[in-house]
């Protein structure tokens, strides 16, 4: 019996892993299907964000690193 129990429990943990990114792109594609950036928020995307973002990946990689050694 405890087998049997074992093994629907492990079925049903997969297949509601398996099951779980269906339901959330569905959502996401009625949350944001309708949704037009001007080409303000794009230009604003390019130039100032995305470059914001990997000087801060960057940042946040060195210190990563320099803190390495000394954390253990």
């Amino acid at each position: 019996m405890n087998k049997i129990r074992k093994h629907s429990i492990v079925f049903l943990l997969i297949a509601g892993l398996l099951f779980i990114p269906c339901g959330t792109s569905a959502l996401a594609q009625d949350l944001y299907g309708g949704l037009d950036d001007g080409v303000e928020k794009m230009i604003a995307d390019f130039i100032l964000v995305r470059p914001l973002g990997i000087v801060a990946t960057a940042v946040g990689t060195v210190m990563f690193g320099l803190s390495w050694p000394f954390s253990a």
